[in-house]
């Protein structure tokens, strides 16, 4: 019930957010790409809470789809009304999986995401700055949203890792 309302709410709220007037500033600050992507996020959280857990075949099947979909689907969508469903839907089905995958394989072991989940806010601040400057060089690359925005992640993680260690 709830998954189902969260994807219709992101689908329906990412293409009719560019539509809603500026006067109604609420509205379209609540029907953003990238609020309906936090409050996936929130929905994650919440399912992690409340305990719900997915076979691990599961989590590894809808990670698997989830990322061919990224894959697929077009890499220019950074601010249209179609990032929440090719971007944003899918990015929630991997985040949800590996939180699936957690007891399985025990990611709090692992060095490389510790570090990258400690430098997570250095990461959100850095990336900011980051992007603008790697953009146009990706865009030199051929059009594939696997190799753009990897290598657009990977910059941005690099750059929030090195601000968590030099200047944290």
């Amino acid at each position: 019930g709830v998954t189902l309302y969260m994807v219709v709410t992101v689908s329906i709220g990412g293409l009719v957010h560019n539509r809603v007037s500026v006067a109604d500033v609420p509205l379209s600050s609540l029907l953003n790409p990238l609020c309906l992507e936090f409050v996936a996020g929130l929905w994650i959280a919440r399912r992690l809470v409340e305990g719900r857990r997915w076979p691990a075949w599961l989590s590894m099947l809808t990670i698997g789809i989830a990322v061919i979909a990224i894959g697929m689907g077009p890499a220019d969508l950074h601010y249209t009304p179609w990032r929440a469903v090719y971007w944003g839907i899918p990015a929630t089905l991997i985040i949800l999986g590996l939180v699936q995958l957690e007891p399985v394989i025990g990611f709090r072991r692992w060095t490389l995401p510790l570090l990258v989940g400690d430098a997570s806010y250095s990461i959100y601040l850095a990336h900011t700055a980051v992007l603008p400057l790697l953009d146009p060089l990706v865009r030199r690359l051929p059009p594939i949203a696997v190799v753009q925005g990897g290598l657009l992640v990977l910059g941005a993680v690099v750059t929030g890792v090195m601000v968590h260690r030099i200047v944290e």
